[in-house]
């Protein structure tokens, strides 16, 4: 399945919250939408909130539901 560009996703991680090693090491999440999607990869993005150094590896959740969308890079 393809992801909708616009609609509303959820990347969960353990990265640097404030470019800050010491922000990092709790779990957290953000919502983003998808701005651009190529064959390999999408690109998302959120007002406040995002990736960073610790999140690769995390999920991409379509907004609401436990349906896997992507897996986070970066």
């Amino acid at each position: 399945d393809r992801v909708t560009l616009g609609a509303d996703y959820r990347v969960v991680g353990y990265g640097w919250s404030s470019g800050s090693y010491l922000s990092a090491g709790g779990r957290r999440s953000g919502s983003v939408q998808v701005t651009r999607q190529t064959p390999t990869p999408l690109f998302a993005s959120g007002t406040g909130t995002g990736t960073c150094y610790g999140d690769s590896g995390g999920p991409l959740f379509e907004e609401g539901t436990t349906r896997l969308a992507g897996v986070v890079l970066g």
